[in-house]
């Protein structure tokens, strides 16, 4: 097993489209604007916090398996888990409330949330 770094970063070749198809899907469906009226900063931060999030999860995944690069199957995996956690089923409302600061942090400090955006690019 080799660490997640030595997976090679894959968001701007072509598995990096599945996940923007996927993100395009989400903002088609409306489901990330269907729970309530949201902020559109806190939209983007979720946004952010699952494409971070299927990328983390797939590159963790190839790693595991001693690979260097990221599969389809890998990034599909990782939509999965975005979907559950941050995307769909899992409503802000329903979330802890450590998940609630932490998304105000985030929102209220511009450096974090530029770090965000661009931790797994």
């Amino acid at each position: 097993m080799q660490p997640p770094e030595a997976v090679d970063r894959f968001l701007s070749g072509g598995e990096g489209a599945l996940v923007r198809d996927h993100l395009r899907l989400v903002l088609a469906r409306r489901q990330i604007l269907a729970q309530g009226p949201r902020p559109l900063m806190e939209v983007l931060l979720d946004m952010a916090l699952a494409t971070a999030m299927i990328s983390c999860f797939a590159r963790c995944r190839a790693a595991a398996e001693g690979r260097t690069k990221v599969t389809p199957a890998d990034v599909h995996e990782g939509i999965s888990v975005a979907e559950l956690r941050v995307l769909h089923h899992a409503s802000p409302s329903n979330q802890g409330g450590l998940m609630v600061r932490l998304r105000r942090l985030v929102l209220t400090d511009r450096e974090l949330f530029r770090q965000v955006l661009a931790s797994e690019a």
